[in-house]
Parts: structure tokens; sequence; C-alpha cells
């Protein structure tokens, strides 16, 4: 998770929505009940950030947006009531430019690439990385 935000954990990974949500969502939207984010994370103020990571092969399209999105709304119907926000992070190698439009339009979904965690997570770690480097 420090790739993403150091102030985030992990509370749960790959396990179904059915797992995360609880017996409640096969009543409403069972056929959504395997469906398995690859992380839930959350930070000390209630914050959720759901993980999404792409195999590098995969370009992000509209079609990756919109599983994000319904892990999103599936949460939001079920647990809005224990989180502040509820955030979608889509991670891939290569993003359509299908892809850059249609994210501007969907609050709460971020879309980056490795190399964008990667140079992120250079940035936030520069002084620590400095000091191993000048040893």
């Amino acid at each position: 998770m420090w790739l993403v935000d150091e102030n985030y954990w992990i509370s749960q990974s790959n396990k179904s929505l059915r797992n995360f949500i609880g017996e409640e969502i096969i009543k409403n939207h069972k056929e959504f009940s395997q469906k398995r984010p690859d992380f839930a994370c959350v930070n000390h103020e209630r914050k959720l950030i759901i993980l999404e990571i792409k195999r590098p092969s995969i370009e992000l399209t509209k079609k990756e947006l919109d599983q994000a999105e319904l892990y999103q709304r599936l949460i939001k119907y079920y647990k809005s009531h224990e989180y502040r926000s509820i955030e979608v992070y889509l991670i891939g190698n290569k993003l359509s430019g299908e892809a850059l439009e249609v994210v501007e339009l969907r609050k709460g979904i971020t879309i980056k690439t490795y190399d964008d965690l990667l140079e992120n997570c250079r940035k936030r770690y520069k002084k620590y990385l400095d000091i191993i480097e000048n040893e």
C-alpha cells in the first residue's frame, strides 16, 4: 500500500464482494456477489480506497472504468455508513484515450499507470532515497 499512500492499510485483498459486504448483497445483487476487488484499504479517518490493478498487457478502457464504478456503487450502497468516502484507484500499464476522457466524468475514480505510481512514490520518499544513494 505504501506505493499508493502510506496512510492507508490493507483491510482485505482479493476477497469476493460477498465477503467484504456480507450476506445482504445476495438479496439484491447476487450476480455481483463473487466479484473480487484486488484490495480494500482504509485509513484512520475511515476513508476507503479500492485498488484494482490490471495486468500489464491490459489497456485501461471504459470497460475497466465500468468495473471500478460498479465496485464503488455496490460498496456505497451497502457500506456507506461505515466510511466517510469511497474511492477507486484503477491501475494499469496503458491508458486508452477513451479512459482518459471518461474518467473525468466519474467522481471518485482515479486512473494511474505503473509509472505514475513509481514516480509519485519516488517523490514522497526522495529524502530517504537520497540518503541511501549517498551512502
